[in-house]
């Protein structure tokens, strides 16, 4: 009795120190270094932090400050800082140390573009606490929508008028990506306009006519200032002419918007000379 008395006693010393004490994990047994409690080495193997999408992080009770987690969604690492009570992403773009990159705004150069659209509580993809939105390509292409006289059986037909905020299913904010574009590129390989922002990659698509309003709106509060931004970002501004969006009338049309009047109407979708600019979400 008096053995396992000891034992007890010596195990409860070990499980003290172990709380402590600094830890380390290494493939050489080296102590772990002087300013970390938890040091691990590896020639051939990485730190992997807590996997979880949005909705879960969204829904961590009290986030520490400096809690560190991996975003599924957007696939992207966070940390959450209690100045702002805000989860932001870890940028490793900054120089040998990392920097917290503040939430993009509408007038930011971002991912090859320009940020033009935040999304709004009701928006497709919105999640609270996080900042994302929409960019809008520093280039445009020019060219026709396609598939003349043919109903694309994957892209929804739209024949209600526009409304702001757009609640049409294929004309609303989020069905521009894997809703319209998907099904263009999918059943329309002779169209100009989609596959030209696919081609920009994955990523890049024809805006659906509520995207392409927003775009529009954005555009509007200051034509020459934002095509001047355009412009400072490594781009080329605006045309004052119609734009493609990626939700499609019918066999014969789809809806195009003028970027003068703001303007949104069916068009021949085999009109040679549409301006086209691609959209990416962030």
């Amino acid at each position: 009795m008096k053995t396992l008395k000891t034992l007890l006693f010596v195990f409860a010393l070990v499980a003290s120190y172990s709380i402590s004490a600094q830890v380390a994990v290494s493939i050489d047994g080296s102590s772990a270094d002087g300013s970390a409690m938890l040091d691990v080495k590896s020639s051939n193997k990485g730190f992997l932090p807590p996997r979880m999408t949005a909705a879960e992080i969204g829904n961590i009770v009290s986030p520490a400050n400096g809690l560190m987690v991996y975003n599924t969604d957007d696939e992207k690492v966070y940390i959450f800082v209690s100045t702002g009570n805000a989860w932001k992403e870890l940028n490793y773009g900054a120089g040998t140390i990392p920097a917290y990159m503040p939430p993009p705004v509408v007038g930011d150069c971002l991912v090859d573009g320009v940020v033009f659209y935040i999304l709004q509580p009701g928006d497709a993809d919105y999640i609270a606490g996080f900042t994302h939105g929409l960019v809008v390509s520093l280039d445009e292409g020019f060219g026709d929508w396609g598939c003349f006289e043919t109903d694309l059986t994957n892209v929804p037909n739209v024949t209600s008028s526009p409304t702001d905020p757009e609640t049409a299913f294929g004309a609303s904010i989020g069905h521009g990506d894997w809703l319209n574009t998907d099904g263009i590129v999918e059943e329309c390989p002779s169209g100009y306009a989609a596959d030209w922002c696919r081609g920009k990659g994955p990523e890049w698509f024809l805006p659906s006519r509520g995207e392409l309003n927003e775009l529009y709106k954005w555009y509007s509060t200051d034509k020459p200032g934002n095509n001047n931004l355009i412009v400072n970002c490594g781009g080329v501004g605006f045309a004052s002419d119609s734009y493609w969006s990626s939700t499609e009338f019918d066999g014969g049309d789809a809806w195009d918007q003028d970027f003068f009047s703001g303007n949104q109407n069916p068009f021949l979708k085999d009109y040679i000379i549409g301006n086209v600019r691609a959209v990416r979400a962030f």
